[in-house]
């Protein structure tokens, strides 16, 4: 919801609880037929909204090493697999 608007600044709040965000939008001329949009949000009274945050970040710090290493041993399998197929079907056609 807009609260108060200025030549050059909007400010705005979430409809009912007051713990809701809010924050403005503040724009200014960037040169010639630019505009520049800075906005800031304040968030108050969330913790669980923070709290997720930091969860998630530790989810993927979790998460991330087994796929990581599960990609290096399937590329360096793919690398040793064609090296020795590549060995193999030239066999035939090595002159000896």
């Amino acid at each position: 919801m807009i609260g108060k608007r200025h030549d050059h600044r909007i400010e705005f709040t979430s409809p009912g609880d007051a713990n809701k965000p809010r924050g403005e939008i503040v724009i200014a001329s960037a040169g010639a037929s630019r505009t520049r949009f800075d906005y800031r949000v304040e968030y108050r009274g969330l913790p669980a909204i923070r709290w997720q945050s930091v969860q998630l970040i530790q989810i993927v710090h979790f998460l991330w090493p087994p796929f990581l290493c599960g990609h290096q041993y399937r590329s360096r399998y793919r690398l040793v697999s064609r090296q020795l197929d590549t060995i193999l079907h030239n066999l035939p056609h090595s002159g000896t």
